[in-house]
């Protein structure tokens, strides 16, 4: 029980919770499950966890009170429900609760598909005659050092894109309205820059907008003054 506290513990705290070890046992319901608590020590039933949080205790739980030596143990999107920064973690709270078992995780998070080798993963496809098939990331024969596509190294939405087929960056069609706006207003900006009008009312105003606008689309502007 210890070990299991020790493992679940530096787990739920990323969840801001903690397992609870003090029980006042007013029923025999007090014995059937673990139960957890707030940071602050207030006790969270368990009709009041969060979807992840269940999924997190009811696949890990088992991987502490069974013995996992030599195991092959099938998790169906452990990033269900999770935050993404829960999600970068996840696999190796898995393999650390069970370092000795074989593990096969059915996933459609980038998050999770960057935790592995590109060996490690196996895509599977829909063909057009709707039989399923493997999708290969190496030419030639399969060998570590013939493989194109490493996700370990690709940014997340790159993962969407070239290992889950995402054919789209985002919201086309507001965001190619709103990256015509912002080359509009770099143009006429770069202008009055030229002319040294960039203290006049409107060149401000058309200043802010572009802020505005940058922001929206998530653009590093760092160091970069309107004069």
């Amino acid at each position: 029980m210890a070990r299991q506290n020790f493992c679940l513990e530096s787990i739920l705290n990323k969840f801001s919770l903690a397992v609870k070890t003090s029980f006042d046992f007013e029923s025999i319901e007090d014995l059937k499950f673990i139960q957890i608590q707030s940071k602050g020590g207030t006790e969270i039933p368990y009709s009041g966890w969060s979807t992840g949080t269940k999924q997190v205790i009811l696949t890990m739980t088992p991987l502490f009170k069974l013995n996992t030596d030599e195991s092959i143990i099938l998790v169906d999107e452990p990033e269900r429900s999770l935050y993404p920064d829960i999600q970068t973690e996840i696999i190796n709270d898995y393999k650390s609760a069970a370092p000795k078992a074989q593990f096969f995780f059915a996933t459609h998070s980038p998050l999770i598909a960057s935790a592995f080798e590109p060996w490690e993963i196996v895509e599977l496809k829909f063909n057009e005659q709707g039989t399923v098939y493997q999708e290969k990331y190496y030419k030639g024969e399969r060998h570590v050092d013939n493989y194109f596509i490493d996700p370990r190294y690709l940014r997340w939405d790159v993962i969407l894109m070239r290992v889950f087929d995402l054919g789209i960056e985002g919201n086309e069609k507001f965001r190619n309205r709103a990256l015509t706006k912002a080359a509009r207003l770099e143009t006429v900006l770069s202008k009055l820059r030229a002319e040294n009008q960039m203290d006049t009312f409107e060149a401000q105003k058309m200043w802010a907008d572009y802020l505005k606008l940058a922001t929206k689309l998530a653009w590093r502007l760092d160091g970069y003054e309107e004069d």
